[in-house]
C-alpha cells in the first residue's frame, strides 16, 4: 500500500490504494484508473470522473471489489472537487459501508479507507466527520509493526484538519506527532521530512503572529 499525503503541503486526495491493482483479476479498468489518477494531480477533474466512472464500471464487471472501493473515493473527490459535494458525500457513505463490511471497522485496511475519506470530507467542509474518521485511523495503525508511514500519515491529515478549523496549536502537536513518528518509517523520504518541517514551521508563524496581534 502506498500513501501519498505527503506530496503537497495542501489538503490533497490521499490516493491510499487498498490493494494493488496489479494482483490479479481482468485487467482492462486499469488504464482508467491510471488516467484518472494522472488527471486528478493536474487538477483537471473533469476528465479525472469521467475516466473514476469508466475505471467503477470496468471493475465491477471484473468482480474487483476492493478496486471499486478504491476508485469510488477518487470519483468522489472529484464530484467535491466540481462542486457536487452531496453526490461526493454519498458516495463517501456507500464507500465507507462497504469496507466495513469488507474488512472490519477497526482493520488496518478500514484505516486506510478512512483516512482517505476524512480528506475527501474535509475538502466538503465536513471537519468533524473528517476528523472522526481520521481518529479510528490512528486507533488501528497505532502499534502495528511496518505501518509508522501510514501512522504518520493520519497524523499529518489530522493537522491539515485542524489548521483548515484554524487551530494552529492543535495543528502544531499533529504535525509533531506526525514527524516523530516517520522517523521511524522504513521508507521515509527526505522530501516528506522537509514537508514535514515546513508545515511546522508555518504552525510556529501562526501562533507568533497571533500573539503579536
Amino acid at each position: 500500500m502506498k500513501w501519498s499525503v505527503w506530496s503537497t503541503a495542501g489538503l490533497v486526495l490521499a490516493l491510499l490504494t487498498v490493494t494493488a491493482c496489479s494482483k490479479g483479476g481482468n485487467t482492462d479498468y486499469r488504464a482508467d484508473y491510471a488516467a484518472a489518477r494522472g488527471f486528478l494531480q493536474k487538477g483537471q477533474y473533469d476528465s479525472a470522473r469521467v475516466h473514476f466512472e469508466r475505471a467503477w464500471k470496468a471493475a465491477e464487471r471484473a468482480g474487483a471489489d476492493t478496486v471499486m472501493l478504491d476508485v469510488s473515493l477518487g470519483l468522489a473527490y472529484t464530484h467535491i472537487a466540481l462542486g457536487d459535494t452531496s453526490q461526493g458525500v454519498e458516495i463517501i457513505e456507500k464507500a465507507l459501508d462497504q469496507a466495513a463490511k469488507d474488512f472490519g471497522d477497526t482493520s488496518v485496511l478500514y484505516a486506510g479507507v478512512a483516512t482517505q475519506t476524512a480528506v475527501n470530507l474535509a475538502r466538503a467542509g465536513l471537519l468533524e466527520e473528517a476528523d472522526t474518521l481520521v481518529g479510528r485511523a490512528i486507533h488501528a495503525w497505532t502499534d502495528v509493526p511496518g505501518k509508522e508511514a501510514n501512522l504518520a500519515g493520519a497524523w499529518f491529515t489530522r493537522g491539515v484538519i485542524l489548521e483548515m478549523q484554524e487551530d494552529y496549536a492543535s495543528a502544531l502537536n499533529a504535525y509533531k506527532k506526525a514527524q516523530a513518528i516517520y522517523q521511524n518509517a522504513a521508507n521515509a523520504t527526505e522530501q516528506n521530512r522537509q514537508l514535514l518541517e515546513q508545515k511546522i514551521q508555518q504552525m510556529e508563524e501562526q501562533l507568533k503572529a497571533g500573539s503579536q496581534g
